[in-house]
């Protein structure tokens, strides 16, 4: 029988374990399409970005968020710190707001490098790829709100 302590410790340890260090690199960077209007964006708005509840930027273009395929390490880093999700959840998410027509899932591309090419053409588009991934053309947005004081 587990302890009512032991659930709190693990409980507390699942949660820790997904947070975000104040100023602690994520894997992923945020890439969006030069005319978009922003050079920094909130955790919270680029998540309504990515489940589809915020179609638009301030200055009124469409949004346009580009995801990654599941087996990407990006994907999975992004799902969790910015989604606060993990990739079933995700995928239950969507298959809810598909049956519900509310909307579909952003399209998915291969890899960083059909991520940035997709920024590149696409006006309004944002999308992640991985920190390490040299980006030249594009906009790499400051993710604010993953911790500590701008939390």
């Amino acid at each position: 029988m587990i302890t009512m302590r032991a659930l709190v410790v693990g409980l507390t340890l699942a949660l820790t374990a997904t947070a975000v260090p104040a100023g602690a690199a994520t894997p992923f960077k945020v890439v969006a399409h030069p005319d978009v209007p922003a050079l920094s964006i909130s955790k919270a708005t680029l998540a309504q970005i990515f489940l589809r509840t915020r179609p638009r930027w301030d200055g009124g273009e469409k949004t346009k968020p580009v995801d990654q395929v599941a087996s990407s390490p990006a994907k999975v880093a992004f799902v969790r710190i910015i989604l606060d999700r993990d990739l079933d959840a995700l995928k239950a998410y969507w298959e809810q707001q598909v049956f519900a027509g509310k909307g579909v899932p952003p399209p998915e591309k291969p890899d960083d490098a059909a991520v940035v090419a997709y920024v590149a053409a696409t006006p309004g588009a944002v999308g992640y790829i991985s920190a390490s991934t040299r980006v030249e053309g594009l906009k790499v947005l400051e993710v604010t709100g993953l911790g500590g004081a701008d939390k």
